[in-house]
């Protein structure tokens, strides 16, 4: 009897012992030891500055966030990232700009809402490092003393590419009274909106701006796996993304402010939570942080997460001043009663300037391969090869038709080598010579390298739309259908046969694989080279679709149906948008 009491005792003590081991010796397997997120809406311990825009002013900011460009997204870097760029080798699985950007994770905006300016000047920051290899902690400073307004009220990206396109220069924290001193200052319209004048703040040290401009991420109107590759493809180009998001009440700003106080950056926040509730004028708000990274390399999505800068300062569990927010969200959030997305994401499309005190480099830079093909049958040609090298680092590449050398402020310089060059439709027949330079952010120009390509016309047709034009529209239920005008033009060699004009929306202003194909197409009769062919259509939205705001586009030759000397061109938006409601 004594024998089956203990035997028993032994089964239930090893079952015991298998129930519980998992708990104790494998939590970290498959989560990554990620603290799990959890809700708190209980009074915070310490609260934080947001950003409270009235209706008008989120119009006017999303209005400026639609308007923008696209932010270029380069097929290169879809599963591979740029060289600076911290990530595991292989299929990429994770990418952290973190060691591009110069920062004390201490440093804090305090009571001041101008977390706006916070993420758009460490955007900056990064960009500086990608491009030129310069280490830099920009200041903030600059723009809270020299922004004419209030910056704790708010703001946008497009804030902070009006100032420094008024500024042209970005100057380091360690400059004279360059160093954050407005944490205790709060919004207010009345009395000094800093305790630093602008005249006191020493510029002696600046990275010169050649051209700044915000550039909206494509998160809305797509899939949320595009959503999420695209915003991928600027952090693997080295490029930092300004995030700003919306909470709609006082309870779920709370429930943020303790996530940040009481949980670890291990733990992922999920903003999916508060989609689709009303917005509180009086409890919801906005806050901007910075994108510098991300996680997808656990097998279960549920554990991706983006890697996001803050600038409440640090926490005992937030050394570096960051959090980690869920990948698989819906980027389409909105809340009821207010005129904007959740969620927006862009970036910074920016040349570093020549001249100033940034560097004392004085040596360009050299192109090291340049070639083409010996022959083309297109007036657009393909590259082979473009390389450069310089001792600090290239910051612009550029391919003329002359021998003479591009400045380092003119226009036409890209970040990236090209990969084609495209003549004029004027050109004729025969042997062309092209010139590759490269510059450096010192403003640093090369000398060229050419190389020689033979084109041969057979005297082709090129198709155009010249012009295109529709009135303002609003679809709804009741009302899906508008007038488009469009001109066709021939601006080939040769006459082009009878082809069809369709009509498209699309989320930016070209045609792409994600664009809707309206009901109604015009037919175009034959075209001699140089004639164009005018005509207007009553065109159809099919319902069903994506209720956002949408460019119209014509394209020429929609059907492919001639041969023509740049299929590439065919396309042209207007500039009169069409919002679907229904």
């Amino acid at each position: 009897m004594r024998q089956k009491f203990l035997w028993r005792f032994a089964v239930v003590f090893l079952m015991l012992t298998f129930v519980f081991l998992p708990v104790s010796g494998q939590a970290g397997n498959n989560s990554r030891d990620r603290e799990e997120y959890v809700l708190d809406s209980n009074p915070p311990s310490k609260t934080f500055p947001i950003m409270q825009p009235d209706d008008l002013t989120i119009r006017r900011w999303q209005d400026r966030y639609e308007r923008a460009p696209r932010a270029h997204i380069d097929e290169r870097y879809h599963h591979r990232v740029k060289p600076v760029v911290a990530a595991r080798t292989g299929n990429v699985s994770s990418a952290n700009l973190l060691d591009l950007l110069t920062y004390s994770p201490a440093d804090s905006q305090g009571s001041c809402g101008d977390c706006w300016a916070w993420a758009g000047t460490r955007v900056m920051g990064v960009d500086l490092n990608t491009q030129t290899g310069q280490a830099a902690n920009l200041s903030v400073q600059f723009i809270n003393s020299c922004y004419g307004e209030n910056p704790c009220c708010g703001g946008w990206l497009s804030d902070v590419v009006d100032f420094y396109n008024s500024k042209q220069k970005a100057i380091p924290a360690s400059n004279t009274n360059a160093m954050f001193q407005d944490d205790n200052f709060e919004c207010s319209y009345y009395g000094s909106v800093s305790s630093v004048s602008c005249s006191s703040i020493s510029t002696s040290t600046n990275y010169p701006i050649a051209s700044i401009e915000a550039a909206t991420v494509t998160s809305t109107g797509v899939a949320q796996a595009t959503a999420i590759s695209n915003i991928k493809n600027i952090l693997n180009q080295g490029k930092a993304v300004w995030f700003a998001f919306y909470l709609p009440t006082t309870t779920a700003w709370n429930n943020f402010y303790n996530f940040w106080n009481n949980q670890s950056e291990s733990a992922i926040w999920n903003p999916d939570t508060y989609c689709g509730q009303v917005w509180s004028s009086y409890g919801g708000g906005g806050h901007a942080v910075t994108l510098v990274g991300y996680d997808d390399s656990d097998a279960n999505t549920a554990n991706h997460y983006w890697i996001v800068v803050n600038s409440w300062g640090t926490t005992a569990n937030r050394p570096n001043g960051i959090f980690r927010m869920k990948m698989y969200v819906n980027y389409g959030c909105t809340f009821y009663r207010m005129s904007s997305y959740a969620l927006s994401f862009q970036t910074l499309n920016m040349e570093w300037g020549e001249g100033g005190s940034s560097s004392g480099d004085t040596t360009a830079p050299t192109v090291t391969a340049f070639t083409l093909p010996a022959s083309s049958t297109s007036l657009t040609v393909s590259i082979n090869s473009f390389t450069a090298t310089d001792d600090v680092g290239v910051t612009g590449y550029m391919v003329t038709s002359s021998s003479t050398a591009p400045t380092a402020s003119a226009s036409g310089w890209s970040t990236s080598a090209p990969t084609s060059y495209a003549f004029a439709s004027s050109t004729t027949a025969g042997t062309k010579t092209l010139y590759a330079w490269a510059k450096d952010a010192a403003g640093n120009v090369s000398a060229s390298r050419s190389a020689s390509v033979t084109i041969s016309i057979a005297g082709t047709p090129d198709l155009v739309i010249s012009a295109v034009s529709n009135s303002y529209k609003t679809i709804t239920a009741s009302a899906r259908s508008f007038s488009i005008t469009d001109t066709t033009r021939n601006q080939g060699k040769a006459s082009a046969a009878a082809s069809t004009t369709k009509y498209y929306l699309s989320t930016t202003n070209s045609k792409t694989s994600s664009s809707v194909l309206l009901s109604g197409s015009r037919s175009v009769a034959t075209l001699a080279a140089g004639q164009s062919s005018k005509g207007s259509v009553t065109v159809t939205v099919p319902s069903g679709i994506t209720r956002t705001t949408y460019y119209a586009v014509a394209c020429a030759d929609d059907n492919g149906v001639i041969s023509e000397s740049n299929e590439s061109n065919n396309c042209r938006a207007s500039s009169s948008r069409i919002i679907v409601k229904y």
